[in-house]
């Protein structure tokens, strides 16, 4: 393999990576930790929504001959 391609494959998975170990660190600690970490671990597990709503707003912000069409 390349070393381009195992740049692009690292820049690929860089964020869902680091999104599925917060939201795994969350789940982890809501079953483990009392109190007012309940509060941190849930906006740890919520961290796919967030990614999500904001990858949609810059899509819907966007100008139609701004959007890649796939």
């Amino acid at each position: 393999m390349t070393k381009d391609r195992r740049q692009s494959l690292y820049r690929i998975f860089l964020i869902p990576l680091l999104v599925f170990i917060i939201s795994v660190a969350g789940l982890i600690m809501a079953l483990i930790v009392e109190g007012k970490a309940d509060f941190l671990a849930g906006l740890a597990v919520s961290a796919p929504v967030a990614v999500l709503l904001i990858l949609a707003l810059r899509s819907i912000s966007k100008k139609p001959e701004q959007r890649r069409n796939v």
